[in-house]
This record gives structure tokens, C-alpha cells and sequence, in this order.
């Protein structure tokens, strides 16, 4: 079978595992979102310094949004369409660039990227668009910031910006051009456009900072801080990224993280244990293979500092350096194995384990935003006209989410939400102000 062939059943196969998403409706922070498109303005959105930014300065993924919600509303199937073509888009871009090592080395790699289940997040769910657009702008500034012409290292000058202005987790990608030039024995070669990607980057991780300064607002109030537990998250990511299929198998495998976060002894000596590991590894292995695993701890770095601990969707563009590593491992022992065609099979399990996993977060996701949406016709069923508070017993969503899609759905009228407790909406009707 050809290539191309094989990278249409990987394109298939994984359209299929996230079928369910697309007929899914929208949740949580797709509501904060479209409502922000609504009432934002372009020139608002654009200034770096507008203290409605927090510490999210995304004007790339807003401007999305602005440009989705002006043309579809609140119609979801266009939102979940975007995010699935542009993970295809991304495997399609990591096949091309991972095809210098050879086609079957590069197919397995795109197979393992496209179905790996830590990255479902970041395809099923529409406020997480940011990470797969940004990572599609970083293979584009990769692929084209060798090229000989000045043209050429322009596009990729402007496609970096592009990330950077999508979501902050490609900040790295200057580093990742220079640990790839590294492994190629060509620093000097690239030594101009490496200069000028660095700049750009040094540029915007300026910018980024600066905007909580000038307002005197923490970056903690947004959810993202300097200190310890950027380091017990980055073992986390990495856990995600690797074990994944064995956490999946036994369902409470998993719940040895939580053990491990109650107890920082623990969690140090694991971090440690995890350092010495990854400098064995840089000492013993090829310089290519040292590079892949620094550009992809370096990646994590940046969203590893969020309070809120391991969110997969941040995973999306290192996830592709960590499949490298793995089917470069895994290709050692199949040269070296006696039983090929049994290793063929357990890769082989190992993609279907993948998109069952896949598809069953897909009908997760499908479910939950189906009662989302019940309890929103609930909600807004029983409340009377002009009504501007509400307290609810039990809340579906966190409340800011609950207000931000009645906000919505009722043309952005400012609504109160005040609830006791957040989980699944009872049946009863809330007590309505």
C-alpha cells in the first residue's frame, strides 16, 4: 500500500474515533468565548496592553472566534469542523516534516500523533482551538525556516509571530529551531534567521509579561505563576504522554498521581529520579534523538506554570517531538526483535486502544454538553421576563460559564449567577429573582 493511501486511513480513522464530537453542542468556555467575540472590539483585542486580556494574549484565536461567531452564531458543528480539520492539518504537516527519516518512520509517527488519546482534548473540544492552530502556524515556521531563499525565511518569520499570537505554549519554538539545528551540525549555517526568531520570540515573551505589569495585575490571578509545581506538572504531562495506554487499560491507574501530589517528599524524589533519566538519556542517545527530548521539555515549560495543573490540550505540538522518540525506541527493538510480525501487531493494538479511547472521550464530551444544553432550556424555560439574578441550588457549569451563556442566549443582557453547589442541574426548576 502507498503512503498516500496510509495517510488517508489515518485521516479516516481518526475522523471516525471523533465522530461524535462533531454533533456535540458547546460547553464551558466556548460560551465565555463566543460572548467575548460579541462584545470586544478588534482594536481592543489587538492591544497588547487591554487589561481584558488577564493573561491570555490570544488576539489570533479571538479574532477567530470574532470572524466564527459573525458568520455561524451559535451553531457548534462549524466550531467542532475547525477543530478536527486543523488536527488533520497538523498530522498531514508532522508526516511531511517527520518524512526526512524515512516513510514508514514517518507514517507510524503520524498514526501515533493523530490517535494519541492525551491529545483528545484539544480536537473535541472548540475553546481549545488555539492549541492545534498554533501548533499547525509552528510546523509551518519549522518546515520553512531552512529555506535558502529570503522570501522563504520571511514566511516563516511571519508564520512564528502567527503562533505566538495564538497561544503562549509556542513560545519555545525558537529554542526548538536551534536544538534542530544543533542535532544537524548547522548552527552557523542558520546562524541569521535562528537571530531573527529568536528576537521575534524574546519580543513577544516580552510583551506577554509586560501587560500584567503595566496594569499591576499578578499573572497568578489568571491561573499562571512561577514555582514548584510547574516541576511536579512537567512529570505529569510526560506521564500522560507516555503511559497512556496503561492508564487506560486499568482505569484507576491514574489515581497514584493524586497520591503521589499529597505527598511533596514523594513528588521531589520523583522529579529527581525523573531529571536523572532524561540526562542519561541526552548522554547515551544519538544527538538527534537528545533534541527531540529537549524540544519537547522545553515545550512544556511554558504551560507546565498553570495553576490548574495537566490540561492535555496543551500537550498538542510536544506530543510530536515525544512520538519521535517512540518510534524511534520502538524501531530498535523491532530491528533487533526475531518476531517482527508480532510487534507489527501490537502496534497495530496499541492504534485501536487509541481510538476506542478516543471516541469514547468524544461521546463524554457529547454527553456532557447534551445536558448542558438541557439544563440551559430548563433554566431559561423558567425564568420570567427581565429577570437580571438568579440562585440556582446546584449549578450544571461553573457559574461564570452558566453566565456567559445566557448572556448569549439572551443577546448579552448582564446576568447574576449564585450557586451553592456545581453539578449536574436537578430536574426541579431554580429559584429565580
Amino acid at each position: 500500500m502507498t503512503p498516500r493511501r496510509i495517510l488517508a486511513l489515518i485521516f479516516l480513522a481518526t475522523a471516525l474515533a471523533y465522530l461524535p464530537a462533531l454533533t456535540s453542542g458547546l460547553v464551558r468556555d466556548d460560551w465565555v468565548l463566543i460572548l467575548r467575540a460579541r462584545s470586544v472590539s478588534i482594536e481592543q483585542e489587538l492591544n497588547p496592553f487591554f487589561p481584558g486580556h488577564v493573561e491570555h494574549l490570544r488576539p489570533a484565536r479571538k479574532m477567530l472566534y470574532k470572524g466564527m461567531n459573525a458568520v455561524f452564531g451559535t451553531n457548534p458543528l462549524p466550531y467542532h469542523v475547525l477543530n478536527l480539520m486543523l488536527h488533520l492539518a497538523c498530522v498531514a504537516m508532522f508526516y511531511r516534516m517527520a518524512r526526512g527519516y524515512g516513510r514508514g518512520y514517518a507514517l507510524s509517527a503520524a498514526a501515533l500523533f493523530a490517535l494519541h488519546p492525551a491529545l483528545s482534548e484539544a480536537v473535541i473540544w472548540p475553546a481549545a482551538v488555539a492549541t492545534p492552530l498554533s501548533t499547525l502556524f509552528a510546523l509551518g515556521a519549522l518546515q520553512t525556516h531552512t529555506g535558502e531563499k529570503s522570501a522563504t525565511r520571511l514566511i516563516s518569520i511571519a508564520l512564528a509571530v502567527a503562533a505566538y499570537l495564538t497561544h503562549e505554549s509556542t513560545a519555545p519554538l525558537a529554542a526548538v529551531m536551534v536544538l534542530m539545528a544543533w542535532s544537524e551540525k548547522r548552527l552557523r549555517e542558520r546562524r541569521k534567521i535562528l537571530t531573527a526568531h529568536v528576537s521575534a520570540a524574546a519580543i513577544f515573551i516580552a510583551i506577554w509579561m509586560a501587560g500584567p505589569l503595566v496594569f499591576n495585575r499578578p499573572v497568578a490571578t489568571g491561573g499562571w505563576r512561577l514555582g514548584a509545581h510547574g516541576l511536579f506538572h512537567i512529570v505529569e504531562y510526560v506521564v500522560s504522554l507516555t503511559l497512556y495506554p496503561g492508564l487506560f487499560l486499568f482505569p484507576h491507574g491514574a489515581g497514584w498521581l493524586g497520591f503521589l501530589r499529597e505527598r511533596l517528599w514523594l513528588h521531589v524524589a520523583a522529579d529527581l529520579l525523573f531529571a536523572a533519566a532524561i540526562a542519561l538519556w541526552v548522554a547515551k542517545s544519538p544527538r538527534r534523538e537528545s533534541a527531540w527530548l529537549a524540544s519537547a521539555m522545553v515545550l512544556l515549560l511554558p504551560v507546565s506554570f498553570f495553576v490548574w495543573g495537566n490540561s492535555s490540550r496543551y500537550l498538542h505540538f510536544p506530543a510530536m517531538f515525544w512520538t519521535l522518540i517512540a518510534v524511534s525506541v520502538g524501531r530498535r527493538v523491532y530491528e533487533k526483535s526475531g518476531r517482527k510480525n508480532a510487534w507489527r501487531a501490537a502496534f497495530m493494538a496499541l492504534l485501536i486502544i487509541f481510538a476506542v479511547n478516543d471516541f469514547s472521550e468524544s461521546m463524554g464530551f457529547h454527553k456532557e454538553a447534551v445536558e448542558t444544553n438541557e439544563a440551559l432550556v430548563r433554566i431559561e424555560a423558567a425564568m420570567p421576563a427581565g429577570a437580571r439574578s438568579l440562585e440556582l441550588p446546584t449549578c450544571p457549569m461553573h457559574p461564570d460559564h452558566l453566565a456567559a451563556a445566557l448572556r448569549v442566549i439572551k443577546n448579552d443582557v448582564y446576568f447574576q449567577i449564585v450557586c451553592r453547589k456545581i453539578e449536574k442541574l436537578p430536574h426541579a426548576p431554580p429559584r429565580i429573582e
